[in-house]
């Protein structure tokens, strides 16, 4: 007997956000307010996760989604480092596009939908970050060329040459900041995420080397700006332990892409080094240890 029942329609499972915006964040109560609240006045919020990864703060910011229930809050323990943390986001994010951003950026309402239409539009475009400037209307330094064998001491001291974008439209660079920096979800996910062989710094260099390697462009959109108020600065405590993670970032990434040879040379120069830089013999210790910001050491 045929059904006569009438034809039920067919009902499309609803779409996901076009864009995750990962903000990882630890004591930035009142910057990660002021981030969040500009995201959330966004265009086009409706197609945008706001994932706020907190690690272990003790500033009252963890409590941040009952000011902006709409939000997806990852509350951490504590301070596992930037690599391991957007890691966890990147595996909760739902969105096409991952922006990456620190608390301390504030957007303006198109700039999210305008990096995603840039990406969207040119499939050439592994990178995309707006402009940033400071609070004063002063452009902020974000590019700059990747570090080469003959260049990584300087890089391991702190020492990049950063510089500000000069010109209009879409800038390409070699390295952008990771401060506000749009990439595919599909692309973190097809690196096997951001390397936990760095901690604290140097995972986002490692990004951008591999999305130019593999022949995309990356590109500041100079028409698109946000407001960078600048990090405000680690407490004195953490300098040995970031001192040494950012040393061993560049060993770690020297081994990669230049050698075993070039690693080691680099290692030893940089642990007699650490002795008369910041952090003195905290920062010595914990390069001969291997320790990184990893989440194994407590900070408050």
């Amino acid at each position: 007997m045929e059904d006569s029942s009438p034809a039920q329609p067919h009902l499309e499972e609803p779409e996901g956000p076009l864009v995750t915006a990962l903000i990882v964040s630890h004591n930035a109560g009142e910057a990660l307010h002021r981030c969040v609240a500009a995201l959330e006045a966004s265009q086009g919020r409706e197609r945008m996760e706001i994932l706020v990864v907190d690690q272990g703060s003790r500033d009252g910011s963890a409590t941040l989604d009952a000011d902006f229930p709409g939000i997806t809050p990852l509350r951490l323990p504590k301070h596992f480092g930037m690599t391991k943390a957007r890691n966890i986001g990147v595996r909760t994010a739902k969105g096409e596009y991952l922006l990456l951003l620190a608390p301390e950026v504030t957007v303006k309402p198109g700039t999210v939908m305008a990096l995603a239409e840039a990406m969207q539009a040119d499939a050439g475009i592994g990178l995309a970050a707006p402009l940033l400037k400071d609070p004063s209307g002063k452009p902020v330094a974000q590019v700059t060329a990747f570090p080469a064998a003959a260049t990584m001491a300087e890089w391991a001291k702190g020492g990049a040459p950063w510089r500000a974008v000069s010109g209009e439209g879409a800038v390409k660079g070699d390295c952008l900041s990771s401060r506000a920096l749009m990439v595919r979800r599909a692309t973190v996910v097809g690196m096997n995420y951001f390397d936990e062989r760095f901690g604290e710094s140097w995972s986002d260099i490692e990004m951008c080397y591999r999305v130019r390697r593999g022949g995309k462009s990356a590109v500041v959109l100079t028409g698109v700006e946000v407001t960078d108020a600048g990090e405000p600065g680690w407490p004195a405590a953490w300098t040995s332990a970031l001192e040494a993670d950012r040393r061993l970032g560049a060993v770690a990434f020297t081994g990669k892409h230049f050698g075993f040879g070039a690693q080691v040379g680099l290692f030893l120069g940089q642990l007699l080094g650490s002795l008369g830089g910041p952090g003195g013999f905290g920062t010595f210790s914990r390069m001969l240890s291997g320790q990184k910001v990893d989440g194994t050491e407590q900070f408050d």
